[in-house]
């Protein structure tokens, strides 16, 4: 349900105009948004209509912050997210500060801890006290907005009529 009121909270946030942010990132580590996975990935698991890779040996980290796990995840075979996984509030507190360093003021409405939205692209971040692990978002708007009509195209035709 959160990930639905994320979803409208974007398309809302695009549709009013939501003007650029600082240093609007177009890809991560070498790799834009629309690439096709590199040699030297790996997959890593297929959800929902998405590849997602990692890149073994890869250097777990965001400045000081430690990272868990990296994926890359791809819809039709284009770069369309970067999930960079963390544990412990340090780093969350440590990654807070550099996203807000690079990117300037987060969006006011969003349905996440920290959240920058454009046209192009967004950036967020969560993290679950609870769980003491989250996660910081990177990903290209327009292919995920691709994506999305594409699962709502796919569950229409799953249920005529909506029955």
């Amino acid at each position: 349900m959160r990930v639905i009121a994320g979803v409208l909270i974007i398309i809302l946030v695009v549709s009013m105009g939501a003007m650029a942010f600082q240093n609007e990132p177009d890809g991560f580590r070498g790799l834009k948004w629309g690439d096709r996975p590199t040699e030297d990935m790996a997959l890593w698991d297929v959800v929902v209509g998405l590849d997602l890779y990692i890149v073994p040996g890869e250097k777990l980290s965001l400045g000081e912050a430690e990272l868990v796990l990296i994926t890359y995840c791809f819809y039709e075979n284009r770069l369309m997210e970067v999930n960079l996984h963390f544990f412990e509030l340090d780093n969350y507190a440590l990654l807070k500060e550099i996203c807000r360093t690079k990117f300037g003021k987060e969006s006011e409405q969003s349905a996440s801890d920290l959240y920058w939205v454009s046209s192009q692209s967004q950036v967020s971040m969560d993290y679950l006290p609870v769980k003491n692990q989250g996660v910081l978002t990177l990903a290209s708007f327009p292919i995920f907005v691709e994506y999305i009509d594409a699962m709502k195209a796919a569950e229409a035709k799953e249920s005529p009529g909506g029955w």
